[in-house]
């Protein structure tokens, strides 16, 4: 719970932070904490255009379907991060950078799967 309080502390600061800093878009993992959560909300921008574009691509049955898979991947995506945060074994800023990486990562996986799931769906 501390480590989610923590996250969310970051995220809410994330303007201050991203004022301060000079990101450059890589393509592996960040080492500065406020271009991870620069990088992170732009992911997380993809993702929700990503269901977005799925969601609205389906009969009301299979919407609730992905609905209610998206609520328990949202959960499972938390409870994964915060795991990521505890056992890093860091604490502060190192351990924030460690799980907003890993939560990169795993919102990543879940556009994948989406995009996955869309094309699916026109073959």
């Amino acid at each position: 719970m501390r480590a989610l309080f923590f996250a969310s502390l970051l995220f809410s600061y994330s303007r201050i932070l991203l004022a301060e800093s000079n990101c450059v878009v890589p393509n592996a993992h960040y080492e500065d904490i406020a271009c991870a959560i620069e990088a992170f909300n732009s992911v997380e921008g993809q993702l929700n255009h990503t269901y977005k574009a799925l969601f609205e691509s389906m009969g009301s049955e299979d919407r609730a379907k992905l609905k209610e898979a998206q609520l328990a991947w949202v959960q499972f995506r938390d409870a994964d991060t915060a795991f990521a945060y505890a056992s890093s074994g860091e604490e502060g800023s190192l351990g924030a950078l460690i799980s907003t990486n890993h939560k990169l990562d795993i919102t990543l996986e879940r556009i994948k799967q989406l995009k996955g799931f869309a094309m699916d769906r026109t073959n």
